[in-house]
């Protein structure tokens, strides 16, 4: 599962697991955005149907949200929205997996699983799409309506954001890139 999360740094983690340094709700909410996922799949490889992630292709090159000059009360509001949103995901997340007993690659599953209606799955989604309109908001496109449902995608069915917002979003991360 292409799905960060927090851990302990006295964790050792598999060869397979890319790990990041940073520390911060705010981090977390960007590298488990809509605009995160669906720029790494625009750039790394794969292998079979699996991402095969590459920093150097992926957050090397992904355009993080940043203030506009002039406009830094309105950067604050929309930093301090995507670390509440990161915070929330974070822990509702933790207590779901402890509770469950399951892996993020069980739980997962589930939340692409259009027939799974259970409680905890519904709102792991609606805070998967909160935390997509924060980070949305952040880079000033809140002109973009994300359409979070299930969604045919090439690594079949998924809860995402609409292939339009898929399009639109990966449209200007690239023009952002080019700058």
């Amino acid at each position: 599962t292409a799905m960060p999360v927090l851990v302990p740094n006295r964790s050792v983690p598999s060869d397979k697991v890319i790990v990041f340094s940073g520390n911060s709700f705010t981090e977390l909410a960007i590298l488990t955005s809509c605009f995160h996922y669906w720029w790494a799949i625009s750039t790394c490889g794969t292998l079979r149907d699996d991402l095969s992630y590459s920093p150097r292709d992926c957050l090397d090159t992904l355009p993080l949200p940043l203030p506009a000059p002039g406009s830094e009360t309105i950067w604050e509001s929309a930093e301090a929205g995507m670390a509440t949103a990161g915070r929330r995901l974070h822990e509702f997340r933790e207590d779901l997996l402890f509770r469950a007993g399951r892996g993020l690659t069980k739980t997962y599953n589930r939340v692409h699983d259009r027939n799974d209606s259970s409680v905890d799955i519904v709102q792991l989604r609606e805070l998967h799409a909160q935390l997509d309109r924060c980070v949305r908001d952040a880079y000033g496109w809140s002109d973009i309506e994300l359409g979070h449902g299930h969604w045919e995608t090439p690594q079949g069915e998924r809860f995402t954001v609409s292939s339009d917002a898929r399009d639109e979003l990966l449209d200007r991360l690239l023009e952002l890139n080019h700058i």
